[in-house]
């Protein structure tokens, strides 16, 4: 619960920031819509799910909000996303978003705090350290079948649709990603340009769950912040609108949902 207030309360300042008109603001304090938002991130299938399932991705989540969002301070951005890719590697691929801004002082201490928390991993548990980095990690099928009708990830998509699987589907998944990288840096580029920070934030944390191995729904927790919809990038809360069947609920709210960045 304090993860989707938090959540909320990012969406709602950027909103204002932007100034986008908000429905009900006349009649609701900053602090009831912050709740109502709050409480259409927990209704969103992602959110359901990790708690179903007993996830960690929405604390995952709240690292990478609060390193990217955070005012500047003497530690650089990175080092938190680091520490988040330690407990669950995916976040690693967050560090496009860097190498687009062209901070190098967050793509090292990313890296630095990363290193850090494998290091601290061999000091505790040694042995359980060597083998995941050894072998385990390049088992995908650890986790599930790649190609299973609940992956998300490229890589099952393109198993599904080709019905290949081994050296075929991997050349391509890798091409794919590869692409879909390229296309996705592009896209944040642009963001840039036009000042659209907290999509390009919402776009950059989606890139994991496109490229891994394999992903599951739930893994994409920023999903209700995040929506896009007619070529137009959004940080609207879009896909709750989507996952939990509340569009109507979120273009009331702020009538400019289809058009804020």
């Amino acid at each position: 619960m304090p993860i989707a207030f938090y959540c909320a309360k990012v969406l709602r300042n950027y909103l204002v920031r932007r100034n986008s008109r908000l429905l009900f603001e006349k009649y609701l304090s900053p602090f009831s819509f912050i709740v109502l938002c709050a409480a259409l991130i927990l209704l969103s299938a992602p959110w359901r799910n990790n708690f179903l399932y007993g996830q960690i991705n929405p604390y995952l989540l709240a690292l990478i909000l609060y390193d990217l969002l955070r005012p500047g301070t003497r530690i650089p951005r990175g080092v938190f996303i680091g520490i988040a890719a330690g407990i669950k590697l995916t976040p690693l691929a967050i560090g496009i978003l860097f190498l687009v801004r062209k901070e190098w002082k967050s793509i090292i201490a990313l890296g630095v705090s990363f290193a850090g928390t494998v290091a601290a991993g061999f000091a505790v548990l040694p042995q359980q350290s060597l083998t995941y980095w050894g072998s385990v990690i390049w088992d995908p099928s650890r986790v599930g079948n790649p190609i299973s009708s609940n992956s998300v990830a490229i890589q099952g998509i393109l198993g599904r649709m080709t019905f290949q699987d081994g050296t075929v589907l991997k050349a391509l998944y890798g091409t794919t990603a590869i692409a879909l990288i390229a296309v996705i840096g592009y896209a944040l580029w642009k963001m840039e340009q036009h000042k659209l920070y907290l999509s390009q934030v919402s776009l950059a944390i989606l890139v994991p769950v496109f490229i891994s191995p394999i992903s599951w729904f739930h893994h994409a927790v920023i999903l209700p912040i995040y929506g896009v919809r007619g070529g137009r990038f959004l940080a609207a809360g879009g896909s709750v609108a989507f996952s939990c069947g509340a569009h109507p609920v979120l273009s009331v709210l702020c009538p400019e949902f289809p058009h804020v960045g």
